[in-house]
């Protein structure tokens, strides 16, 4: 009986420790081949993981992807935001997708330049399904703005850091609900 018991006991830690400390592997590509698509930020949540892309369209054309991956690297949705004749930028530092202090939305800070070459920040808000909530463009025609970074602070604000340049770069901070 003690033989049998040790048996199980042992079979019992072989199969707790074989599952309950795997984890998942994945090295997949997301996108399409005749679409270069370029992932600029990373949004880790319990169950996966949110992308932010920015999807060449046309010459000097780009859209804003929004994806979740699930924790085993399949692509659940993807979903792609922009208006014609916006050049959409980001990715080159700082964490630009947040999650709100509730967990029920995310806010992704950018840039973006319109069709008459005037530069503004932006800050989209979306659910968790990855639907835009909203979208507010911060700066004027003459200086040009670079979102690169963007956090919750302790009031539940938003601030957003990056530069401006009107003839000299300077560093830039918004602080909006």
């Amino acid at each position: 009986m003690r033989k049998k018991r040790a048996i199980l006991f042992f079979l019992w830690i072989f199969i707790l420790e074989n599952n309950s400390f795997s984890q998942n592997y994945f090295n997949l590509r997301y996108g399409t081949d005749s679409i270069p698509d370029i992932g600029v930020t990373l949004l880790t949540v319990d169950t996966g993981y949110y992308v932010v892309d920015i999807a060449f369209y046309n010459t000097y054309k780009t859209k804003i992807n929004l994806s979740f991956i699930d924790s085993f690297g399949n692509l659940v949705w993807k979903k792609s935001y922009g208006s014609q004749g916006k050049y959409f930028t980001g990715g080159r530092t700082g964490k630009q997708l947040i999650l709100s202090p509730d967990k029920s939305k995310m806010y992704y800070a950018c840039s973006v330049i319109d069709s008459s070459n005037r530069n503004f920040g932006a800050l989209w808000s979306f659910n968790r399904q990855g639907d835009s909530l909203w979208c507010k463009y911060y700066g004027d025609s003459l200086t040009f703005y670079s979102n690169n970074h963007c956090q919750i602070t302790s009031d539940s604000s938003i601030i957003i850091a990056g530069a401006m340049n009107n003839g000299t770069t300077q560093a830039m901070l918004i602080k909006t609900d």
